[in-house]
């Protein structure tokens, strides 16, 4: 569990971690690689996650509500229907959601 509100994880690589119960809420994390992490019932909201790596990343229950993901790639990510994206902007890459 790791708590780091408004940080500094720009081009930072947590290629494949283990992020459970974590906040990373407000966090500069633009260029970011989450690719193969396990991001679980976490917090991202209003992070600036624009071109951040999801590929093959489960985000199973995290938040990204405010969160601006302008070109994040999503990629092959599993569990985005029970993550949150309300309120958040931009047009990242290869997510799929299902509605309804």
């Amino acid at each position: 569990k790791v708590s780091c509100e408004r940080c500094a994880l720009r081009a930072a690589s947590l290629h494949g971690a283990e992020i459970h119960a974590s906040t990373f809420d407000n966090a500069l994390a633009a260029k970011a690689d989450f690719t193969a992490a396990r991001i679980i019932d976490s917090s991202l909201r209003g992070a600036k996650l624009s071109m951040a790596s999801f590929r093959q990343a489960d985000v199973r229950g995290t938040s990204f509500a405010g969160a601006d993901y302008t070109g994040a790639n999503f990629q092959a990510a599993t569990n985005t229907a029970s993550a949150g994206f309300a309120g958040a902007v931009g047009a990242p890459r290869n997510l799929i959601v299902p509605i309804g």
